[in-house]
């Protein structure tokens, strides 16, 4: 068996408490400066959008420690917005882009067709249209929709005994099916971001990016395998 009993030891709860406390005041200072001197109203608006997921993110999980059996509860908010903050970044790429209009507009000019990225190459390529830019948009939109939904789904069904994360029985137990749901929602939705970010590098290339996108994808991306992961450890013993 595996002993998590430090994870709520003083100790832990005040490196935790360290930790979020430090996180929002380097947050809050860099928000204020956006705030001091907002000359960009619609590129702003969305990156305070973003930064405050730090916040909420380090608050909500720090109330899930000292308060677990709130857990479901906290992270549906959590999830939600998380969620929110994934599609919030790809309306701030198009801001960057000079708007929908003008992105499209931008993307029809080029003379060839887009391919996807190493290792799904082999997908067959697409013309680079305001299809494309649809497409992009609601793979990445669905994760928002998918995601607080399947949150949702914990919080009903865990007081039924039927949602146990350490517990991968498919026949009586929901979590491998959320599991599995959320795995397919992330995937896709971060792969088109992925896919967005490289057809439009052109577009994007005086804001450079690429730093932000690897920021908000590793902070989702892997802060959601760290929950499956300890799940499926905690299922196996």
């Amino acid at each position: 068996q595996i002993d998590m009993t430090w994870v709520v030891s003083d100790a832990a709860i005040n490196v935790c408490a360290l930790a979020v406390i430090v996180a929002c005041l380097i947050c809050s200072a860099d928000m204020w400066s956006h705030v001091g001197s907002f000359e960009h109203p619609r590129l702003q608006s969305g990156t305070l959008r973003i930064l405050f997921m730090i916040p909420v993110y380090g608050v909500l999980s720090f109330v899930t420690l000292i308060l677990p059996q709130s857990r479901f509860l906290l992270r549906t908010l959590r999830d939600t917005y998380e969620a929110f903050v994934l599609y919030q970044f790809l309306a701030l790429l198009v801001e960057y882009c000079g708007g929908e209009a003008m992105l499209v507009q931008s993307l029809e000019r080029k003379r060839y067709k887009g391919i996807h990225p190493f290792p799904m190459c082999f997908l067959p390529m697409f013309n680079l249209d305001r299809a494309f830019f649809m497409r992009c948009k609601r793979w990445v939109l669905q994760y928002a929709v998918v995601k607080p939904l399947m949150a949702l789904v914990a919080l009903v069904t865990h007081p039924f005994g039927i949602y146990d994360e350490s517990n991968l029985d498919w026949g009586s137990n929901v979590f491998p099916w959320v599991f599995l749901v959320n795995n397919f929602a992330i995937t896709w939705s971060l792969w088109y971001l992925v896919v967005f970010h490289q057809e439009t590098e052109r577009e994007l290339h005086y804001c450079k990016p690429l730093l932000k996108f690897i920021c908000i994808k590793s902070i989702i991306f892997f802060s959601y395998w760290q929950t499956s992961a300890l799940g499926i450890a905690l299922s196996i013993g």
